[in-house]
């Protein structure tokens, strides 16, 4: 490996170590990456797609993944992949003997809460405007007052009747 890694430094252009841009070999200019010669954060997710992955970058993967909701999905695939080729070390991160699911789960939970409550406080709305749950009883269930609850019912019909209207 350090032989093809001194070798590209000599034949290629390369603007940080460990990206080499190969030219003139073939018809189609590519790319070489070298993950052990990455560094940065920004680069912590080539750094886990190895069969050495460390606890540190697989950290800021899995933490990229909760704090942009576009990019979890990826996040979960990466992590997934980690637990394929260092099995043992989404356990350790974690601590103890939690499965890849549940592992995921705690990554992505914040998400996964946020798009359940949503959800959930839809699905009231409908019970009442259905008539069938009672105002209160469906503020009690959301974790509301019910001064809370009918504003945020208003709220909902608005929104269902300006999306009608377009």
């Amino acid at each position: 490996m350090f032989g093809i890694s001194k070798l590209l430094k000599k034949t290629c252009l390369f603007d940080i170590l460990g990206k080499y841009h190969v030219r003139k070999l073939t018809d189609i200019p590519f790319q070489i990456v070298i993950t052990d010669e990455l560094e940065g954060d920004e680069y912590a997710a080539y750094r886990v797609l190895t069969d050495h992955a460390c606890e540190e970058d697989v950290r800021i993967v899995a933490s990229s993944g909760r704090t942009n909701p576009i990019i979890g999905e990826l996040c979960q695939r990466i992590i997934e992949f980690v637990d394929s080729k260092n099995p043992n070390l989404i356990d350790t991160i974690k601590g103890g003997e939690k499965t890849m699911g549940r592992t995921l789960m705690e990554i992505m939970r914040p998400e996964i809460d946020e798009e359940y409550t949503q959800r959930d406080r839809i699905n009231l709305f409908t019970y009442v405007i259905d008539g069938v749950m009672p105002i209160d009883y469906a503020a009690k269930h959301a974790g509301l007052t019910p001064e809370q609850f009918k504003k945020d019912l208003e709220n909902y019909k608005e929104s269902i009747a300006n999306a009608q209207s377009v």
